[in-house]
């Protein structure tokens, strides 16, 4: 699958590299941590989750398998809050 970040969701930078996306079609900001909104920038259609969860992998000192199963947990918060959509890679 290929997350794609909704349309119409800015992304405001937080000077501690956190971000707030902010939702303007329901008008509701979500705030996220530095790696949340890193994962956020990747969702563009493009990547599949496991190219996210390697480039991730390579970024930070941590196991692949807690990144992936992080990473997962976000998508499906992301998707929950309908601010990415999910699609089958071609």
């Amino acid at each position: 699958m290929n997350p794609k970040a909704k349309e119409g969701v800015q992304v405001q930078d937080l000077p501690d590299g956190s971000a707030l996306l902010y939702d303007t079609e329901e008008a509701v900001a979500y705030p996220v941590t530095e790696t949340a909104s890193a994962v956020w920038r990747a969702c563009d259609g493009e990547h599949s989750v496991e190219q996210i969860v390697d480039k991730l992998h390579e970024q930070f000192d941590a196991e692949r398998e807690t990144i992936a199963e992080d990473v997962g947990k976000l998508l499906a918060d992301l998707e929950s809050r309908g601010l990415v959509e999910t699609s089958a890679s071609e």
